[in-house]
Parts: C-alpha cells; structure tokens; sequence
C-alpha cells in the first residue's frame, strides 16, 4: 500500500487527504467489462481503467480516484488466489494451475502498478506487494503436466491480451479447455471433458449442509440478534444437530423458564410455528438446549461434569453476548473454554464495527492487536502508551473496591464516569466499544490454533425481510430520538446534516454470520468481516430528519385529548451549543419572560412549559450519548464481506442474501422500520403526550 500511496504523491496533487480508503479498485468495472465480478485481473484493462480515471479527476486526489472504484487491486488479486485454492475443492486442474502460477509471480500487478510511475521497478512493487498478499501454496494445485499454460497467460497479461482464453492456451497442459463461461456475476462454471465428469455446477458455499447435524454453543441467547440467528438455523436447516444456549441464570431450571417466554415465546419464531403447528413445541425442544451459566465467571459458571459433558459435543461456538463492564474477559473465558472443546471447528464472535474508535475516513478490516491505541495512532507519538488490557481491568477493579457510596446507582455512575474517562484517553468514545474492543484484542493474543472469525455489525435495526420485514425488540440507537421527534418532545437534535449513521438490517448481519461460518470451518488463522453502509450505501441524517417527518405528517401519533401531533421539520444542529440556545427559547425563557409578563401565562401554560423543560432534559440525554455516533468520521470498508457474498450461489443468495449496495433506505426506514417499531417494541399504541 505504501507503493500506491508513493505514486499517488507523484501522479496526483494534492497529496492524499486523511482516510485513504484502500477498498476501491476495478472490480466493478472488470465485471462490466467481462459480464462478471469474477472474471480475471486484467493488468491492462486496470491501466486503462486508471489512466482514464486520472484524466478525469485531473489535479484531484488518488483517493479521490478511488472513490470511483469499489475495491482494492490488491483485494482483487487477493480473492481471486482464494478462488484459485476453492478450484482445486470443485476440481478445474488448468483453471486453478493457470491462474496460482500467474498471481504467484504477480507481474501482473507490478505491471499495472510500475505503468503510472517509471522511477518505481517492478521489483520493488513486487516486493511491496508481495508483503501484502500471501503467496498461494504451490504444492498440490498444480497438476498440468508444466506450467507452460499459466507463464503464456502470464505474458497475456503484460502484452495486452487481457487475460482472455485463445485457442493457443488450449493446445498446452494435459485437459483441453472449454469455453469459460460467465454467468452476470455468479461463480464461474467450466466446461471440462468427459474425463473430469462434464459441466461443473458451483455450489456456492454451501451453507444449508454445512449446518447439517452441526452442534453449536450460542451466548447472549436471549438477545435481539441472537434470536435472530437461532431462528434462521431452524428455519433453513430443521436437522442442525443442537443449538445450546446460555443462558444467564442460577440454574437449570430457570435458564429453561428464560428458553421458553423470551426464545420460544417470541413471535419471532411464528413461521416455524405455522410450519410445525402441534409439533411446534417438540420440535422446538428437541433442538433447543438452555443451559445456565454466565460468561462473566470463571468457567462460565458452569459445573465440572456440566462443563466436560457440554464440551464434548460442541463443534462452534458463536459468542454474542455483550457487556460494557471494565471486566471484559468473558470473551477470553468462552476461548479457554473453546480450547477444552475436543471438535470445535470455529469460534465466532460478534462484536462491533465500532471498535475502531474514534479513526477517520476509510478503516480497514483488520484485527485489534494487544497493546493498540487509538489515540496513539492518531497523534502519530509512537511513544505513548498503549492499551494494557489486564492493568485496565485491574484499574477499575481498584476503584470500584474504593468507592464510597451508599448506593448501587451512585457507584454505577461513578464507574461510568471512570469507563468514558479511560474510553476517551486511548481513543474510543464510550465504555462499550472500549470494552469490545480489548475483548477482541484478547482473543487476538489467546486463540492459539483455534480458527476465528470476528464480525463487526454497525448499528443493527430491524429485519428487512426474514422472517419478516420490521421485526425488532426494544428501541436500538436510533429509535428513542425518533419516538421523542413523534411525541412532540424535540424537534432539534445534534447531528452533522451530511453526517453517516451506518445501519444495516438485522437478518442481513445473521445472513453474514451463518456464511462466515461456512466459509472459514476448520480454517486455522482470524478473519474480520465489517458489516456496515457507510461506505457502499451512506444513510445521511438529513435524509433520515426528511423521512422523519413526512411519516408522522402522515401517520401522527395522538396527543391526550386525541388530537394528531403535528410536528415541524427536524431540526439539525452542527453542536451542543446552538441546540442549547435553541431549547432555551423554547422552555425556559417563556417560562421567566412569564414573571414579568403576567399576561403571556394565557397563551403558554405552565403545565405546557414544564413539559418542554422536562423534553428539553430528555433531549441533552440523548444528545450525550449519541454526539459521538453523530458526528462519527470513520467509513467501515466492507471488502471483505463483499467478497464473501460474491461467493454465495444464486441460490444462496436469495435465501442468505447481505448485500447491502441493495437497500432502498428510503423504503426501508418508511415501510419497513417505521411500520415494524410501531408494531413489535410499542405494541400498537399510538403513544399520547402528556401537557
């Protein structure tokens, strides 16, 4: 990246602006080209591609550029090596050997990359390169008789060819090849003679047989997401082998009672309710085990015999269960238990896009590493501390054992006050993704050889279409301030206009999830996956204030006496500052102009003022805890979960469809989340001011 970034210096001024994204490239535009997002990386149509960019973009930026481009040449080349080893699993020996041999001595793309600035060598861009992008294993992939085929493909490339498939190709290597068909995006199938058992049908991932007879530990079981995914198991795949769930309680017994009113209860479960009718219940327990424990005791609070019989028959484990206690080593607790586990294939864990802290523009997906500090990377002084994770937890340890207070409230406060206080030292902006973030810095350094996957959501709302579109428990981030917009308590709020709020449907993240865990089964190392819309798809507050009122316009709720409340356009401000002003006008100083004009208490009255004062504390509530997220700079690049869908059959992805360059925000927040926050988390009722 660091030759990109030299190049970007000497071919484009200004020079590169803060927030480099690196996840834009030609893909989208090879897919044009070819009639497919898997077709081959074509060194010379990259150069066109970048030369006729620059063109346009003139004294602009590279980042600039890149903005134009959907993923990075280096992710590009990257999948396709991971396509590479996938042929080898659905058997296309020449395919495979060709391409492996081409991208393992990557002239292509020192080529492409040595073409806009003569100064750099090949061999320096290669090195560079070779740096960022692991080398293939040879061994057990070629199986042409020599690789005569792939350095011919190889000098395709450089000479202008294209990469496209002649018939001289077709002469070398021990199986002809057919013609390579692309079928508008969806995985390629190749033609092979009799030899090889004629056309190759792509599968996808695979993922409805992956969880045949699968045995899965879920934590944060009663969760809104979790939910969410134990659902999507049963429904899609009735024959898992076991879900068990943990469950915060003392004991069996109640962790059952838990399992059964809010897991079994929910009508999130009403599909598969409809499918089994009288069986529902059977069917239910005979796939569903609770199992008390808690994630924040050693050993999960389970017993020695519960423990030894439990980790014998797990083969993944999923942890979704979060907390924003200093203590956050319930992550690290689940690993060393996972560890214990004689089949475990995987560990998944969710955490949050967000754990990025406080970085800006464009962040990668990339895992936490012990020790990092936000704040340290963005004032550049290598030399301030980083994160120590043990000493952070020993810290707040120490001063909760030292608070004197009389009351549970007063030191939670005071250990609130403490978490934002160290959050903000090393560069995260509350407790909760501090806390996320050292857990994943812990499964980091502790995994050993376990294969991990970590998923970072954004803000997660409601479902958009599975099992059916709007479902949702409780109110999620943005929800409190719409409800408060459509009760006539705000109609001003803290947010930059053209500011991102980065969402994506629930069933979508589940959809990921259950693909990620396909997908990396049994495969030693840690992935990240970020799904989020900042980047592809940004949903603007201005945008959302716009649908915001067009919706209580039309579907008002009713004050006390019945009336419709008729609320103004959202207002937005840029700081705290002009929306306290604002506020002000409103509550308080009609109130105090009241004292001495008597007469202005006919027209506003005191029970009027005192709910607008009341509203306006309501307000500076929300307001402190969602300033942050408001004026949140950082984009989530969403690479790699772009290339794990791309992965997906058709088949697949209509059932486990997360694009989300898809989403239509204008119908999803008006006739889906609208619609489905009125119906599940208020219940139907038209809520009724009090004034």
């Amino acid at each position: 990246m660091e030759a990109i970034k030299g190049l970007a210096h000497s071919q484009f001024q200004p020079p590169l602006t803060e927030g480099f994204c690196e996840i834009n490239s030609s893909r989208q535009f090879l897919g044009q080209q070819f009639k497919s997002e898997d077709s081959f990386f074509c060194s010379n149509v990259i150069q066109t591609y970048i030369h006729r960019r620059s063109s346009q973009v003139k004294e602009r930026s590279l980042e600039a550029l890149c903005e134009k481009m959907p993923t990075s040449m280096l992710d590009f080349a990257n999948s396709t090596r991971k396509r590479c080893m996938q042929s080898a699993i659905h058997d296309k020996p020449v395919y495979k050997s060709v391409l492996c041999s081409s991208f393992n001595e990557n002239g292509s793309i020192a080529t492409s990359y040595k073409s806009l600035n003569k100064s750099i060598s090949a061999a320096d861009v290669k090195e560079r390169i070779d740096e960022r992008i692991p080398t293939v294993p040879r061994q057990g992939l070629l199986t042409v008789e020599n690789d005569e085929p792939a350095d011919m493909l190889a000098d395709s490339f450089h000479h202008g060819n294209g990469g496209v498939w002649t018939p001289d190709l077709q002469k070398h290597g021990s199986a002809p090849l057919q013609k390579l068909q692309h079928d508008n995006g969806n995985a390629l199938e190749n033609q092979v003679d009799s030899k090889n058992k004629g056309m190759q049908v792509d599968k996808g991932i695979g993922i409805v047989e992956f969880l045949k007879n699968k045995r899965i530990l879920i934590t944060g079981s009663t969760g809104f997401l979790a939910k969410v995914l134990v659902e999507k198991i049963l429904r899609e795949q009735p024959d898992v082998g076991q879900l068990y769930l943990l469950i915060n309680a003392n004991t069996t017994e109640k962790a059952k009672e838990r399992l059964n009113s809010e897991v079994q209860g929910s009508k999130l479960f009403q599909l598969i309710e409809d499918k089994y009718g009288k069986q529902f219940k059977n069917f239910m327990q005979s796939k569903l085990t609770a199992v008390a424990g808690n994630v924040s005791r050693d050993g999960l609070g389970l017993g020695k015999e519960v423990a030894v019989e439990l980790a014998n028959k797990i083969d993944i484990i999923v942890n979704s269960a979060a907390t924003t206690t200093f203590d956050e080593r319930g992550p690290l607790r689940l690993l060393e238990f996972g560890k214990k586990c004689p089949h475990l294939q995987l560990f998944l864990h969710l955490s949050t896009a967000f754990v990025n802290g406080q970085r800006r523009g464009c962040v990668p997906e990339k895992p936490l590493k012990m020790g990092e500090s936000i704040a340290k990377e963005l004032s550049g002084d290598h030399a301030a501390p980083g994160v120590d994770v043990l000493a952070e937890i020993a810290l707040a340890q120490k001063a909760l054992n030292g608070v004197n207070t009389e009351t549970v409230v007063a030191q939670t406060a005071y250990m609130k006050r403490l978490g934002v206080q160290r959050a903000k030292l090393h560069g995260w902006q509350d407790t909760y993704v501090f806390t996320k973030a050292m857990g994943e810095m812990l499964i980091e350094e502790s995994r050993a050889q376990i294969p991990v996957v970590i998923l970072r959501p954004s803000v997660i709302e409601s479902t958009i279409a599975e099992p059916f579109s709007g479902w949702m428990e409780g109110l999620r981030m943005m929800d409190p301030i719409l409800i408060a917009y459509g009760k006539g308590q705000i109609n001003g709020f803290t947010a930059d206009p053209q500011g991102v709020l980065d969402v994506v449907p629930a069933d979508m993240v589940v959809n990921a999830t259950l693909a990620a865990m396909a997908k990396h089964i049994r495969q030693p190392g840690l992935r990240v996956y970020q799904i989020g819309s900042s980047v592809v798809n940004p949903l603007v507050f201005e945008r959302i204030a716009k649908l915001l009122y067009q919706h209580f316009r039309s579907q008002p709720f009713m004050d006390q006496k019945g009336k419709p409340i008729i609320m103004p356009k959202l207002r937005l401000f840029k700081n705290k500052d002009s929306l306290y002003i604002y506020n002000f006008l409103k509550t308080e100083f009609p109130r105090q102009m009241a004292k001495f004009f008597p007469w202005l208490k006919s027209n506003v009255s005191e029970k009027r003022l005192a709910y607008l004062n009341q509203a306006a504390q309501q307000v500076q509530y929300l307001v402190d805890i969602y300033t942050p997220y408001t004026f949140y700079e950082g984009r989530f690049d969403i690479s790699n979960t772009e290339n794990l869908h791309q992965e997906l059959s058709s088949e697949e992805k209509a059932k486990f469809g997360f694009e989300v360059r898809s989403i239509d925000w204008d119908n999803y927040i008006e006739h889906i989340h609208f619609p489905g926050l009125r119906k599940y988390p208020l219940k139907g009722r038209n809520i009724a001011t009090r004034f």
